[in-house]
């Protein structure tokens, strides 16, 4: 990534991320959350939402 041009504080960031998370050392890294709503103020887009917005 670092070759192709990638931030290397960014590319350091995603390393670190995956060592963590393969070591269950970020609480809830894997659950998931029903707050979207709530956080943005909309309601999140679905799958098919999502796909003809972006079919071109």
């Amino acid at each position: 990534m670092l070759k192709l041009g990638a931030e290397p504080a960014y590319v350091h960031c995603i390393y670190t991320q995956f060592k963590l998370n393969i070591a269950n050392k970020i609480p809830d890294a894997d659950k998931t959350f029903d707050n979207f709503e709530t956080i943005t103020g909309r309601k999140p887009n679905t799958w098919r939402e999502f796909v003809v917005k972006h079919r071109e």
